[in-house]
């Protein structure tokens, strides 16, 4: 993505690992990232296990401005969601969508979700992304913020600048993700 003040280049998919397929999110520990629309994104991951996975691709965590750039950049219309200013339940895999019947669908499947004009898909719903946005600390761990949402979460959490969704560094959730960010393209 390249615009207004930012200069960074984007993953277009939620991250995968390379052996995910459309009904599988791989099994593969320890490997790089990729960004491939029709595969189930990567999931159950730690901050660390994504940053790392970023880093072996070449790349890291996007910001949490990176972030937000992206996905409101992507509307038509620009505004809070990736697809323009008003909430629309079937656009993206959120709580209201009924493509997704409140599980994990393959990156991309879901077209309206890039609004129709950056190909960046999928940033809001489908899977939260860490991003490396630090909130704070519980004891001696990093709070972090996830970003977009995921496929079960409601309309307010699915927004591009919706910054609650924040979890300690280590937690292993199903529904947390990430996408990498880089500063010059491959």
């Amino acid at each position: 993505y390249k615009g207004q003040s930012y200069n960074f280049w984007i993953y277009a998919y939620e991250a995968s690992r390379p052996d995910a397929s459309a009904s599988q999110s791989g099994a593969l520990s320890g490997v790089r990232s990729c960004s491939r629309a029709g595969v189930l994104p990567w999931g159950n991951v730690t901050y660390a296990q994504a940053l790392a996975a970023c880093q072996a691709a070449g790349k890291r965590l996007c910001t949490g401005l990176e972030w937000e750039a992206a996905c409101a950049a992507s509307g038509t219309g620009g505004g809070d969601y990736p697809y323009g200013a008003t909430y629309q339940a079937q656009s993206c895999n959120g709580a209201d969508n009924s493509s997704g019947s409140g599980a994990l669908l393959p990156a991309g499947q879901l077209t309206a979700c890039d609004g129709g004009v950056s190909g960046i898909f999928d940033m809001s719903g489908n899977l939260r992304e860490w991003t490396n946005d630090p909130r704070g600390n519980a004891g001696s761990k990093k709070i972090y913020v996830v970003r977009g949402g995921a496929y079960h979460t409601p309309p307010l959490g699915l927004s591009c600048s919706f910054v609650l969704s924040q979890a300690v560094e280590d937690v292993v959730l199903p529904a947390n993700g990430f996408r990498c960010c880089a500063d010059k393209a491959d």
